[in-house]
């Protein structure tokens, strides 16, 4: 694994703690202010848009924590993911687009894993 992998792979698992801390946030700010409030359909309201936008925010933030860890372990799983978390945070602007254009860069155009080198029905080189 070259150091453009790993840079891809540590900024994305910050990406995902980020994320995931400001989804934990986001729910006990809102969910919070309606329990403050004491009105139970105002609870109620306030607990179904926090689950939601939390939902939200951890479909983007979790696939980029664990695309960050597969990618620094060289697995195949980890570099779909962190494709995956490349191509959803496009939309995270403006940090989270220029990770995913650099993820998008550096995992789709090289190799992440040695095993994936050898293609299916090529032979293995054997050198002594």
């Amino acid at each position: 694994m070259d150091k453009h992998h790993t840079i891809a792979a540590v900024l994305l698992m910050a990406l995902g703690v980020l994320g995931s801390t400001f989804a934990g946030v986001l729910f006990v700010a809102i969910a919070g202010g309606g329990l403050l409030s004491g009105d139970s359909e105002a609870i109620a309201v306030t607990w179904l848009v926090a689950s939601v936008l939390a939902t939200i925010v951890l479909v983007f933030s979790l696939p980029a924590l664990l695309g960050g860890i597969g990618l620094l372990r060289g697995s195949r799983w980890g570099r779909f993911l962190a494709l995956l978390a490349g191509a959803l945070n496009l939309v995270v602007v403006p940090f989270g687009t220029a990770i995913g254009i650099y993820t998008l860069y550096v995992v789709g155009t090289r190799d992440a894993a040695p095993s994936s080198a050898n293609t299916a029905g090529s032979l293995p080189v054997v050198r002594e």
